[in-house]
């Protein structure tokens, strides 16, 4: 007699990994004592009450939209570079040593050397570690779509740039949302983490205030704008990964 296995919805997994984490944050909090770590469902709902505060929303506004013009600057870039490199296979060999040492420059460190000479150098620091990811998930698609149609393009008598606007380009469109996709996730973070480094006066963001609590030496209200970053992430990626679901079904390879 077979006995079939129980099949619980993925959610449900999905939970059980946030009680984890929540079980986590308890045994640190004692572990290191309140001064440090608050408990977390106080520190929770600190950070609930922050959101009916406007300075809170401006400086969620503010992370977005330097988040946002790097992604922008990436996406022009990395759609660029990927699409020619698709076809145009020397230039994806010149581009492929130095994609790869981007993707592998240690984030902290390229922030400690561009906050000493570049002003404003946390949407710097959010392209130079997207445009790789944006590069290769663009290039990959375009490498593929241009394999696959090499011949048939061949015969209709499609060269260079009316093969790169007509068919390489809107084969390659869903491909190039899912790089935004996984890019804006990732761009985030860094941003946040670039911000954190750069505290100055004006327009905060959601890094500057974790700082400015840090240097007050309140590790309350540090760690409550922590626990909204990391509830803003988790919306973001959820929502990234409903948006993964659909594009999905529309690649063609």
């Amino acid at each position: 007699m077979k006995i079939k296995s129980l099949k619980l919805p993925k959610f449900i997994f999905y939970f059980l990994g946030l009680l984890i984490f929540v079980l986590i944050w308890e045994i640190c909090h004692f572990a290191i004592g309140d001064k440090f770590i608050p408990e977390f469902f106080t520190c929770l709902w600190t950070s609930l009450t922050l959101l009916t505060k406007g300075s809170t929303y401006a400086a969620i506004g503010n992370t977005l939209l330097n988040v946002l013009i790097s992604i922008v600057i990436s996406l022009i870039l990395g759609i660029t570079l990927g699409t020619l490199s698709g076809y145009y296979q020397k230039l994806a060999m010149t581009l492929t040593p130095i994609m790869t040492i981007l993707r592998a420059f240690p984030t902290i460190a390229l922030i400690f050397l561009l906050m000493i000479y570049v002003p404003h150098f946390n949407i710097y620091v959010v392209v130079i570690i997207l445009l790789p990811i944006i590069y290769q998930s663009t290039y990959s698609g375009a490498n593929k779509i241009y394999s696959q149609y090499q011949k048939q393009l061949s015969i209709d008598g499609k060269k260079g740039f009316e093969t790169l606007i007509k068919v390489i380009f809107p084969l390659n469109f869903t491909n190039m949302l899912l790089g935004f996709i996984q890019a804006f996730g990732l761009g985030l973070k860094i941003q946040i983490m670039a911000e954190t480094f750069s505290y100055q006066l004006g327009d905060l963001g959601l890094g500057d205030y974790i700082q400015l609590y840090y240097n007050n030496v309140d590790y309350s209200m540090m760690m409550s704008y922590v626990l909204l970053c990391i509830l803003l992430s988790l919306l973001i990626d959820a929502i990234n990964y409903l948006l993964k679901l659909k594009l999905n079904k529309f690649l063609i390879y």
